[in-house]
């Protein structure tokens, strides 16, 4: 069948509360779901939620869960279609009518997770592992460098929603002078958090100055880095990291090999804000609660994270406010169950279910794991005891040591093909992961494995060739594929 070209007039329509999709229907003689697959191709309910949330920007629901129409909404456009007619054409004559197909409308282009690893509890310190995450930062920036972005920060669970709240405000403006190059604000935090000598150690050591152990005390040998230090860039030779020394430490880190570039009006106010306690990344676990909300222990490490948002156009509707709960409160008491069932805050769920780092709206039945067997390319050898990483999407990490089997097995990440970086080896490879509802499977990735020097017999192959195919089942009955 021939696909037909409707022209016709279109009204960007800007919602307002009270609206419907029904209503503005009307205005237009269609019906509800014509109106729905104008604009978004689909009329199915769950399908046309996710293009108001996503398109249109809605945040609030109505009881049974349905994005509903608010004056506020970002962008808050609807396109409705109106009758194309022109009077009073001469006939006889060629008139050429310009065009131009409906285009998307997403204000939300993506989000860049920098995960809790990057922060020390209790602290707003940008640790140096951050490098890896700020390149998947920078290149979302080259992608859209007109993008106007927000950061938001997070914090776990240990201390007052108060106290949380200010603190993961801490971390979104620390996070965005490190990418802004502003060292007054780390000056701020420093004296505000008490980063001492051990962020200086810290940071010297990124900078190629040996400080000794990063243990928090100035010993001979730190005081012997900083004066090396200041000795480079032309200040007192005094070996006391003062203001004006941390001044230079903190800009030379942070326009060293961390360095994103994005300039200061592209963050549209309030520029940075903190979502405390309320939308964690992993639910609540004993480390975490332990010792009366106290605990320290492993296991809060992920909800200690900041998210780059990068939009179209900058919302302005967005409810929070700096240090102030009373707004966090009423988003929480908003009806509707939350795509991401973590996320308490409603207009943070609906933003952020667009980001697969913090895995909103993925349906825990989608999720999937990755399990690897490293081993020499016979089988018979295993990787064993070596620190690996892979990298999945929007700057996530996942990282550990591979078990005296050279097993590398992690539960429940989004679906993909991920790259995997083994200890010793300068060329990676690509892991697949495995759908939780199949039967375990290993994996022999072909080419990936170290051949030490009594392993001569063993053949090399190239790092690059595919993943190599076994039909063998092991003592413990998983399927080699």
């Amino acid at each position: 069948m021939a696909q037909r070209t409707r022209i016709a007039e279109i009204d960007e329509h800007k919602v307002h509360t009270g609206e419907t999709l029904d209503t503005l229907a009307a205005t237009a003689g269609m019906t509800r779901d014509e109106l729905a697959r104008f604009n978004w191709r689909t009329s199915l309910p769950d399908k046309v939620n996710e293009h108001l949330r996503a398109d249109v920007g809605c945040t609030r629901r109505d009881t049974a869960g349905n994005y509903v129409f608010d004056d506020t909404n970002d962008p808050g456009i609807v396109l409705i279609p109106r009758t194309f007619q022109r009077d009073g054409l001469p006939t006889g004559e060629l008139h050429t009518i310009r065009v131009r197909p409906i285009a998307p409308r997403k204000n939300l282009i993506e989000c860049v997770c920098i995960p809790g690893v990057t922060f020390e509890f209790d602290n707003s310190f940008i640790r140096p592992t951050v490098v890896n995450h700020m390149e998947k930062l920078d290149q979302a920036m080259e992608r859209s460098p007109d993008a106007k972005v927000i950061v938001m920060g997070h914090t776990d669970r240990v201390g007052s929603e108060q106290y949380n709240k200010e603190l993961s405000e801490r971390r979104a403006r620390s996070a965005y002078a490190f990418v802004t190059n502003q060292p007054d604000i780390w000056e701020e935090l420093y004296n505000q958090e008490h980063w001492g000598t051990t962020v200086i150690q810290e940071i010297l050591t990124d900078l190629g100055y040996d400080p000794g152990p990063v243990n928090g005390v100035q010993g001979d040998q730190t005081t012997a880095a900083i004066k090396a230090f200041q000795a480079d860039r032309g200040l007192k030779v005094d070996g006391v990291a003062g203001p004006i020394t941390r001044r230079q430490m903190f800009l030379d880190y942070m326009t060293g090999k961390h360095d994103v570039q994005i300039a200061d009006d592209q963050f549209f106010p309030p520029k940075f804000m903190g979502c405390g306690e309320f939308n964690p990344l992993v639910p609540p676990n004993e480390n975490e609660l332990a010792n009366a909300g106290r605990g320290r222990r492993p296991g809060n490490e992920p909800n200690r994270r900041v998210v780059f948002f990068l939009f179209q156009n900058p919302p302005t509707s967005m409810p929070c406010k700096l240090k102030q709960l009373a707004p966090c409160k009423a988003q929480i008491a908003q009806p509707g169950e939350r795509d991401n069932p973590l996320h308490a805050c409603a207009y943070y769920d609906a933003i952020s279910v667009q980001c697969r780092c913090e895995l909103g709206g993925t349906d825990p039945e989608s999720l999937v794991h990755i399990s690897v067997l490293l081993r020499s390319n016979s089988g018979a050898v295993p990787l064993a005891n070596r620190k690996y990483k892979i990298f999945l999407e929007e700057g996530q990490v996942l990282e550990g040591t591979t078990d005296r089997e050279g097993l590398v097995s992690h539960e429940d990440v989004p679906p993909g093909d991920y790259p995997l970086e083994i200890e010793g080896r300068g060329v990676p490879t690509r892991v697949p992961t495995v759908p939780n509802n199949v039967t375990r499977r290993t994996l022999r990735v072909k080419g990936y494995y170290l051949f030490e020097e009594t392993q001569g017999d063993l053949p090399k192959v190239d790092p690059n060739e595919s993943i190599q195919v076994a039909e063998s089942t092991d003592e413990q009955g998983w399927r080699n594929v």
